[in-house]
This record gives structure tokens, C-alpha cells and sequence, in this order.
């Protein structure tokens, strides 16, 4: 009896370790598409002169900000 409850116990802990793989990819991917987001949208709000500061043109600019969040 001892056996099977442990053999139970250790499939449970199995299971919640493989859904928690399964969760961190898609929680790192939202993270990754806010922070495209976050930085397109401050990147299209620059200046002239900062775009120019960083070596980006203003068209440079609004292609990228015109990305899809996936890409």
C-alpha cells in the first residue's frame, strides 16, 4: 500500500512539473510580445533627432512599428 502511494505521489509531482514546462514558454512568450510592443511604440514616439542618435530613420522607425507584436 505504502508503494502505490508513493508511486501515486511521484506521478502527481510529475504531472504539476510537466504542466509548469508547459506554462514558462507561453508566459515568456506574452512577455516577449508586451516588450515588442513597449519598445515599438516608444521607438515610433522618438524625435527626429534621437532616431537620428541611434542611427534609425523615421521610416525605419514606422516599419517596425508597424510589425505585428509575433514578429
Amino acid at each position: 500500500m505504502q508503494n502505490i502511494q508513493s508511486l501515486h505521489s511521484i506521478q502527481i509531482a510529475n504531472s504539476l512539473m510537466f504542466g509548469q514546462d508547459l506554462i514558462k514558454p507561453s508566459l515568456s512568450k506574452v512577455k516577449l510580445f508586451i516588450h515588442r510592443h513597449q519598445t515599438r511604440k516608444l521607438l515610433i514616439a522618438l524625435s527626429p533627432e534621437q532616431l537620428h542618435d541611434i542611427g534609425i530613420s523615421r521610416e525605419q522607425a514606422l516599419e517596425e512599428h508597424q510589425k505585428p507584436f509575433w514578429k
